[in-house]
């Protein structure tokens, strides 16, 4: 038999509370005080953030949406998966396409623990999880972005692009490195 260890030794619990606090620490100027939050321990800034369609829209416990977010699930489903951080001013909507018998509005999906940085737009089909995205992004209508992305500050992905797991994007257009 294999002798009783514990899961931490004493000196690993500094990093165990560390990592615990992780997400939080991530997010730059952290206040609770800015924030509302839900019995999943979701964070709404105190700011004006506005969801449309709140019967289309589903947010994963623990995640963060800071100031001035729109989320937009008017037309289509919204789900945002757990942990997530959602930097100000962002916009978050459903992608659609023009076909010959009218517009068609297609779900978004944000996988868990991605990072979406200030000013962003996402249009997107899927993002997947472990996704960073910077500042003042813009991805396109139906674009594609699979797990562990990184998506540099500024970057403008066309409509339609697919990117690739364990990539990094930066430019206008978007170009992988």
């Amino acid at each position: 038999r294999v002798p009783h260890r514990p899961l931490l030794e004493e000196g690993d619990r500094g990093m165990a509370e560390a990592a615990e606090g992780g997400l939080l620490a991530a997010v730059e100027g952290f206040s609770p005080s800015q924030y509302m939050q839900t019995a999943q321990g979701t964070r709404f800034g105190t700011g004006t953030d506005t969801l449309l369609g709140g019967h289309n829209i589903t947010l994963g416990g623990k995640t963060i949406l800071r100031a001035d977010v729109v989320v937009d699930g008017e037309l289509a489903k919204v789900k945002v998966g757990r942990q997530c951080v959602v930097g100000r001013a962002c916009v978050i909507r459903p992608p659609c396409k023009t076909l010959p018998d009218g517009v068609r509005y297609f779900p978004l999906q944000i996988g868990s623990h991605t990072m979406i940085g200030d000013n962003s737009t996402v249009e997107a089909l899927r993002i997947g999880s472990y996704v960073s995205i910077g500042r003042g992004c813009t991805i396109g209508k139906r674009s594609v972005v699979s797990d562990c992305c990184l998506i540099e500050d500024g970057t403008v992905l066309a409509d339609d692009s697919v990117v690739a797991p364990f990539t990094r994007w930066r430019g206008t257009p978007g170009r992988r490195v």
